[in-house]
């Protein structure tokens, strides 16, 4: 991740070593990680950092929109930096395949949002469930059976 410290100053936010560590080691990780996989990463550099450490700061994170929080399913609620273009996902309930959608659609839901409701959506990272097309062909042929 490339955080522009000059950048968080103008805003106000000071890149405390621990929000460092953090933003690091999402950016070094997987894409999306929790917040106990995060710690696990830090430890070996930091292993002073508690874990109520970690999930304090990705709260501050969050409210700075640096980093978006999406529950994955199976109890994993994961965090990913916001850095570039949005991203999102379609999620089929039943074998877990994940599909990137395009933050071109979800562009259309925020301004259909604001026009609407007058009401600014921050949709950065969103998860939809549903079924993928291989689960809803199988689905069908256990029907037909």
């Amino acid at each position: 991740m490339s955080i522009n410290e000059s950048d968080l100053r103008q805003r106000g936010i000071r890149l405390t070593p621990q929000r460092h560590m953090i933003l690091t080691a999402i950016a070094q990780g997987s894409g999306h990680m929790t917040a106990e996989e995060i710690h696990r990463r830090i430890l070996p550099i930091y292993p002073e950092m508690n874990i109520s450490t970690v999930y304090r700061n990705l709260e501050r994170l969050l409210d700075l929109r640096l980093v978006a929080v999406t529950d994955l399913g199976g109890g994993r609620v994961c965090y990913e930096a916001l850095e570039g273009a949005r991203h999102h996902h379609l999620i089929c309930h039943r074998c877990g395949r994940m599909t990137d959608l395009d933050d071109s659609l979800v562009s259309d839901l925020r301004q259909q949002i604001v026009q609407g409701y007058d009401f600014t959506a921050e949709i950065d990272h969103l998860a939809i469930w549903g079924l993928c097309s291989e689960c809803k062909a199988s689905a069908g042929r256990l029907r037909e059976d």
